[in-house]
């Protein structure tokens, strides 16, 4: 009667902690996505392409490095209509902090670049060298 009541303890133990056991799977990681949205008109795309290369392009291979976004990329839409959208960025990161961050970091360095194109900055600027 022992081994029958020690039988049943037992099975209702592992009936108990089965579930635990496999709810400690590797959950999918959790992706935040951004995507930003340009009309830039006909006459302009190159250089509105130039210029992303070479401003937004290094922020974004930064901070791809130091992990805070996971992918990133742009592209052009071929077909559009005359009132669309035409370009576009988009990075996706880990965590809303880190989209934020990202979000914040190519706004600072887009619009530094503007400002500087009216001001020149000194050569000891760090924004100008991309260091945030």
């Amino acid at each position: 009667m022992r081994k029958q009541i020690m039988g049943v303890f037992t099975l209702a133990l592992l009936m108990l902690t089965a579930p635990a056991a496999f709810s400690q799977k590797d959950q999918p990681q959790r992706l935040y996505t951004y995507v930003s949205q340009f009309q830039v008109p006909r006459a302009n795309w190159a250089q509105f392409s130039d210029e992303t290369e070479k401003i937004v392009d290094p922020v974004f291979e930064r901070l791809m490095a130091d992990g805070t976004i996971v992918s990133w990329g742009d592209f052009e839409s071929v077909v559009h209509t005359p009132d669309g959208m035409t370009h576009r960025s988009w990075w996706q990161a880990t965590s809303f902090a880190g989209q934020n961050f990202a979000v914040s970091t190519s706004l600072r360095a887009v619009s530094h670049c503007w400002i500087r194109a009216f001001n020149p900055c000194s050569s000891t600027c760090s924004l100008c060298s991309f260091v945030f």
